[in-house]
């Protein structure tokens, strides 16, 4: 798998690119379902199976006295999203410039003009841009005006509860692994 920290120049490298939104920390059976979803879709295109996440997660940019405890060193999170049949890897920077980004920017300039995505995989509560203010919805609205496939894949439930990184971590601060 490559690891690129800048999604400049990729397109010009990379064919049919489709894409994982999201931090995946933890790459927990939620993020598996998304990633084995990007591979899939890729291989139906003949295209690259690619991630788009950050470093640091946003949190220890925007809000440090927030920031909740990371599941997985960056290594370990390589590794994981590595092993489930990614190619490429985004991991960029984030910035306080970076998160003045609106979300129409964001699907125009990087999704579409930059990287020039086919396809876009993200969870049911993804949010994006500015503040946040972008929703799955509005990547559905915004990828079909750019010709992008959006899926959002719905919550995977484990024990009739979503699987999230929250949940995770909560399980295992109270010492219920």
């Amino acid at each position: 798998m490559q690891i690129i920290k800048s999604w400049q120049g990729i397109k010009d490298k990379n064919e049919s690119i489709v894409l994982g939104l999201g931090n995946f920390d933890g790459v927990h059976l939620g993020h598996q379902v998304l990633i084995s979803e990007v591979v899939k879709r890729a291989g139906e295109l003949a295209g690259t199976p690619a991630i788009f996440t950050f470093e640091p997660h946003p949190a220890a940019v925007l809000t440090p006295q927030d920031m909740p405890p990371m599941l997985l060193t960056s290594q370990a999170k390589q590794s994981l999203i590595s092993r489930l049949g990614i190619q490429l890897l985004l991991e960029v920077p984030f910035t306080r410039e970076f998160a003045r980004i609106t979300p129409e920017e964001f699907v125009e300039q990087i999704l579409h003009r930059e990287l020039g995505v086919k396809a876009v995989y993200v969870g049911y509560n993804f949010t994006f841009g500015y503040r946040g203010s972008g929703t799955a919805g509005q990547l559905e609205e915004l990828g079909h005006r750019h010709g992008l496939e959006v899926h959002v894949i719905p919550p995977v439930k484990f024990e009739h509860q979503p699987v999230s990184s929250t949940v995770i971590r909560q399980h295992i601060l109270t010492g219920d692994v």
